[in-house]
């Protein structure tokens, strides 16, 4: 079980993940972080959530700064903030703003 669990209702369910705060919080992965917030929530491998609301990272070692209604959807991917972005492609990034989406090389 993590450790550091502060706020309403947060979770943190698996080996070495975190939450520093906020509320309704859900850090699943195996050395997951969420450092704030309200309803982020990471599923996978050594990733991490800065903070803002409804943050989504659902694959290894991604990483969403803040925002609201973002989404870190492949290895490595980075949402620096913003609104409903979705970095899904390997090694993707968006800085930040509002609907964008970075999907990557698609290999075939």
């Amino acid at each position: 079980m993590g450790h550091g669990c502060r706020g309403d209702s947060n979770s943190s369910s698996n080996a070495y993940s975190f939450i520093g705060g906020g509320r309704s919080n859900r850090a699943a992965g195996l050395y997951a972080t969420i450092a704030g917030g309200n309803a982020n929530q990471i599923s996978s491998l050594g990733s991490s959530i800065g903070g803002g609301i409804s943050n989504t990272v659902i694959s290894s070692y991604a990483t969403i700064s803040g925002g609201i209604e973002n989404t870190a959807g492949n290895l490595h991917a980075t949402v620096g903030g913003g609104y409903n972005n979705a970095a899904t492609g390997i090694s993707s990034t968006i800085s930040g703003g509002i609907n964008n989406s970075a999907i990557g090389q698609v290999l075939r």
